[in-house]
């Protein structure tokens, strides 16, 4: 994809700011009191799901707000404004009985009252019913959504309209009043994932236009052939010239990615080794973004005040004359007569 300078909807730029400053106002009579979110994996159905979330804070800014999910998105939420509580499930817990009890009873002391199961599977129904949550939303059966037991579990079923995966996920807000809620995500952005991006942009002379390729997916079913992706990078580069970057993660993916800087003519190179949110800071940060913040101080200091001074008449002149233009006196006496610029 071509990664600068547009930017996806994942990488909307959000000013850091901590969440004890994300101050809201007096909740409503009405308003469910504490919402638990229960998407538990894959990291793009993470990322679908972040508009439910900005939705449930926009329309009760006074609610307690909880997500369920596994581990291996977990960097994804880790910080984010709108949510108060993040209760992250690994693998290690749900093999053991234990473990996972504990766990459950974690969510079950939270206390929400209402749950969104954005999932739609027996074991993320399940987590929502065992939390105690009175109120639990889920959608009704179909290909995608409500398999299982789920609809079982979930005593809110949404039959969905949409066919796009976002705003299905968002109709299940209905029965709490949310119709057609704006699709936000605020990505939490990560101080310690700037600054490493940042020394590997530099390390790297990453230039101000470039394109990703990402060669890995959940699914060995969702991968391309290492050619294809080849193909690709050499298109770009050759039409656009354009260097593209390939990004991987784990030793298999590693390989894809060796394979495709080797069939790529050199237009393609490997990324380093990124986190979740190492990995959408090399979407954001444009060349001129990362000049602006780090460049010298010294080209603002050369600007002295004679030369905004100077600056400040030539236009305080120029208004003048523009006013003076401006009027005239009408030829059959009728007074100033305003005239339009062209």
């Amino acid at each position: 994809m071509m990664a600068n300078p547009i930017t996806g909807p994942l990488l909307n730029k959000q000013p850091l700011k901590p969440q004890s400053l994300n101050k809201r106002p007096l909740k409503q009579r009405s308003d469910p009191e504490r919402i638990l979110i229960v998407r538990l994996s894959a990291v793009g159905d993470t990322i679908l799901t972040l508009p439910v979330l900005c939705a449930l804070r926009d329309r009760f800014p006074a609610s307690k707000i909880a997500w369920v999910v596994g581990k291996g998105a977990s960097d994804l939420l880790r910080g984010h404004e709108d949510l108060d509580e993040l209760f992250v499930l690994s693998k290690d817990q749900t093999a053991s009985p234990r473990a996972y009890w504990k766990f459950l009873q974690s969510i079950r002391r939270w206390k929400p009252d209402t749950a969104i199961d954005a999932q739609g599977l027996t074991k993320s129904a399940w987590i929502a019913r065992y939390s105690g949550a009175a109120r639990r939303i889920g959608l009704c059966c179909s290909e995608f959504e409500g398999r299982e037991f789920s609809t079982w579990l979930n005593n809110h079923l949404v039959k969905p309209e949409h066919d796009q995966v976002v705003l299905r996920g968002l109709e299940l807000l209905k029965p709490l009043g949310i119709e057609t809620p704006e699709v936000s995500y605020r990505v939490p952005r990560d101080i310690q994932a700037i600054a490493s991006v940042d020394a590997q942009f530099r390390e790297l002379a990453v230039p101000e236009h470039w394109g990703m390729i990402n060669v890995g997916a959940g699914w060995p079913s969702k991968i391309w052939p290492a050619e294809r992706y080849a193909a690709v990078a050499r298109h770009l580069g050759e039409r656009w010239g354009l260097q593209s970057w390939i990004a991987w993660g784990g030793q298999e993916e590693g390989k894809i990615a060796q394979a495709v800087v080797g069939a790529s003519d050199s237009w393609a190179r490997m990324m380093p080794p990124t986190n979740l949110l190492e990995l959408a800071e090399w979407n954001s940060l444009s060349e001129q973004e990362r000049s602006n913040r780090k460049s010298d101080h010294r080209p603002m200091l050369s600007i002295q005040v004679d030369d905004v001074t100077e600056a400040c008449d030539t236009l305080a002149s120029q208004t003048a004359l523009a006013d003076r233009l401006a009027y005239c006196d009408d030829p059959h006496g009728a007074g100033p007569l305003r005239l339009r610029a062209a």
